[in-house]
């Protein structure tokens, strides 16, 4: 659920001049360094400058927030709608409170691993430490997932045999 205090409209509409957002009461936080903070942030989403990072990431847009009640869950919240609204792939909603993001290139695995990095945090640093790692990592449950259908193919008909085998032995 989003909070009340959020305007994600007004959000999605700035974001269609930039990558990146903050709404009045982070800008505040921030303060002086408010305009430094927010390039830094587009530098590190810019696909142009880190073509590497483009092809999971797409479009990448970030919202900073500070506001009552921003939960993991409302923060993934804020995030879908502001993809639903934009023309993003990846949207990141950090928070001073938590983080969260949705992503088409990366895995549920990739971004829950990651968001820790920025939960709690407005820092540009973060932010590249997310992006970084959320787009370099690699989901270890397709190679599980493939080992354990290799031995429930293997274990059928072993089971199947060393039945076979003992109801002859009878």
């Amino acid at each position: 659920m989003i909070p009340n205090d959020i305007n994600v409209d007004a959000l999605a509409e700035q974001l269609t001049d930039s990558d990146v957002v903050a709404n009045q009461a982070a800008l505040d936080t921030l303060g002086e360094h408010a305009d430094s903070t927010l390039q830094h942030v587009q530098s590190t989403v810019d696909t142009e400058s880190h073509p590497e990072m483009a092809e999971r990431l797409g479009e990448t847009k970030v919202v900073l927030l500070k506001g009552n009640n921003l939960t993991r869950e409302n923060s993934r919240d804020i995030a879908q709608a502001i993809k639903d609204r934009t023309d993003a792939d990846t949207v990141l909603v950090q928070t001073t409170q938590s983080a969260g993001a949705v992503s088409d290139g990366l895995t549920r695995y990739n971004i829950e691993n990651n968001e820790p990095l920025v939960a709690g945090s407005l820092d540009p640093a973060d932010t590249q430490a997310f992006v970084s790692s959320a787009a370099d990592a690699h989901s270890y449950i397709t190679p599980v997932n493939a080992v354990a259908l290799i031995a429930v193919l293997v274990a059928i008909p072993v089971g199947a045999i060393s039945t076979k085998l003992a109801l002859r032995s009878r």
